[in-house]
């Protein structure tokens, strides 16, 4: 008889357990929308954000090492080698998430939008006067938020801001850790936002989650990327290593 599991941790769409020297990961059928999580399911949903992450993954590993151990159930404990997992579930690294969330924006949309028809500023950043909804930006800006608990909003916050955050957390490296996944997640909306608008899709945001472990002896930041996809849904969620 196989050990059995429960979530440690649950999020609108994914589940969390702990399998002792990894974690596992999985991608459900549920449907989020504005932080609620709506009776209807998708059939196969998990599926698919597992198959994008896995392509995302190999696509920018040349930008940051990626943390994923597996997607393949085999690899996983017995509970999970069943018809209910094969094919939303992975297999990662344990990491610490940090409590902010990074966002490149290549398109002025959503939030941001809000935002420019108040002040003309996101996130701190002014922006050239003009700009129409959903126009493209000439260059891609970093707006940072707060990452709330399940039920409560995001926040937006400056750049000084981040670090502020998170040199409470690593006294001395906060300055050096936001500049660093700043860069990162820049980097690679660039490159995935490229890639995709040769497909004739657009990704007008990208959105990371930050993590941290130590790992032989050395810090590591992981990127968690949250939604790589043409409607700007949070409908993908990766991660990539990086060393600082």
């Amino acid at each position: 008889m196989s050990t059995q599991f429960k979530p440690i941790k649950e999020g609108k769409v994914r589940q969390v357990y702990d399998a002792g020297d990894s974690l596992i990961i999985v991608a459900t059928d549920r449907i989020s929308a504005f932080d609620n999580i709506l009776k209807n399911k998708i059939p196969l949903k998990g599926t698919v954000l597992t198959r994008m992450s896995s392509f995302w993954f190999e696509f920018t590993e040349d930008i940051v090492p990626n943390h994923m151990l597996s997607i393949d159930t085999s690899d996983m404990p017995q509970y999970f080698q069943t018809e209910e997992f094969k094919g939303k579930s992975m297999k990662c690294r344990k990491l610490t998430m940090l409590p902010i969330e990074c966002i490149v924006r290549g398109y002025i949309t959503g939030s941001g939008w809000e935002s420019y028809c108040k002040d003309g500023t996101v996130c701190g950043i002014r922006l050239k006067e003009g700009l129409r909804e959903s126009d493209q930006l000439p260059e891609p800006i970093y707006t940072p938020t707060t990452k709330a608990e399940l039920g409560d909003h995001d926040e937006h916050i400056t750049f000084e801001e981040s670090v502020q955050i998170l040199e409470k957390q690593f006294p001395g490296k906060g300055e050096a850790y936001a500049a660093r996944i700043k860069e990162c997640t820049i980097s690679l909306y660039k490159k995935c936002a490229e890639y995709a608008l040769a497909k004739d899709i657009i990704i007008a945001e990208l959105r990371c989650i930050s993590s941290a472990l130590r790992m032989h002896c050395q810090k590591i930041l992981l990127l968690q990327i949250q939604n790589l996809n043409s409607d700007w849904t949070k409908t993908a969620r990766l991660c990539w290593v990086m060393r600082c």
